[in-house]
């Protein structure tokens, strides 16, 4: 079955408690990220934050693939999670997406992944991102119909209001 890679900044991404500060603390519920499907969502962090979402027994909630701390080699954690996932899954993503807030579209571009800003996917996420609105079909702008949200159909990655083909 295909599936799609999920890997995530931390700081600025994901809502936390553990430390009130605005560039710490972000839009995205980690338990709503929990909550995707795994069967159809791999879900990794590829940052050095110790903020990352944890369990109550301070366990992360998703896969950490963070050693490399400096930010101009975040793609290495990138490539590491996707290489993780290909050989666990026995099968390559249909579509290897990197959500930040960082603005790093090179560090995603080097891994050969989609960036998306975490805004964005927060507003996908919040407008039920689950199995029965996965569709594989490929819209006008040639990404995945998963991709798009709202009644106009926007891309979260190139941003454009597309028709679905």
């Amino acid at each position: 079955m295909s599936y799609i890679l999920l890997c995530f900044d931390v700081d600025g991404v994901f809502h936390t408690n553990e430390i009130d500060e605005p560039h710490i603390s972000g839009n995205i519920n980690p338990k709503l990220v929990e909550q995707l499907d795994d069967k159809l969502f791999a879900k990794s962090i590829v940052s050095p934050s110790p903020y990352y979402p944890k369990d109550s027994q301070n366990h992360s909630l998703f896969i950490l693939h963070n050693k490399h701390e400096n930010n101009e080699e975040r793609y290495k954690n990138l490539l590491e999670s996707y290489q993780y996932f290909t050989q666990i899954r026995r099968e390559k993503p249909i579509i290897s997406l990197y959500i930040s807030d960082n603005e790093d579209i090179d560090q995603a571009k080097k891994a050969n992944f989609h960036y998306i800003d975490n805004i964005t996917f927060g507003k996908v996420l919040d407008s039920d991102l689950n199995a029965s609105s996965i569709n594989y079909d490929v819209c006008s702008c040639e990404h995945l119909e998963l991709l798009h949200y709202g009644n106009d159909h926007s891309c979260m990655i190139c941003m454009n209001s597309c028709k679905l083909d």
